[in-house]
């Protein structure tokens, strides 16, 4: 069903002293092997498609460590995108810095808050590097 939302693949930048501010062109610069800076800190980016205009939505985000250690979530709120289009850009600076070095797997959903619908998860691995 095309009207249903869904996302698309997520990038992994290291983070910019939260000084990268998401505009029409966005200006992120991909990490090919996911991994944080030095100090736990990266972004993500990622598009969702078909919610609500000028909606409410939560994105959940969910590490999970490769050694098999107790996962956590991370929730984030935001608005849709008002003039009707079908992409809603999104960027999340996450500070894992109390999270322990390791490699994890991040999944990522996002919840269109006037429908209650809720895209299917998308997963990459990332590495958070020991400070």
């Amino acid at each position: 069903d095309e009207t249903l939302p869904r996302l698309s693949d997520v990038a992994v930048s290291p983070d910019s002293g939260g000084v990268w501010a998401q505009t029409n062109a966005v200006s992120l610069s991909p990490l090919p092997v996911h991994v944080t800076n030095a100090d736990g800190r990266l972004w993500i980016y990622f598009e969702a498609y078909n919610l609500t205009p000028g909606g409410r939505y939560s994105a959940q985000v969910r590490l999970e460590p490769e050694d098999g250690g107790q996962p956590y979530d991370l929730e984030f709120s935001g608005i849709a995108r008002p003039e009707g289009r079908v992409v809603t850009p999104s960027g999340l600076r996450l500070d894992l810095s109390e999270s322990s070095p390791g490699r994890y797997r991040l999944s990522l959903t996002v919840r269109d808050q006037a429908t209650g619908r809720v895209t299917l998860p998308v997963s990459t691995d990332i590495l958070i590097r020991e400070p």
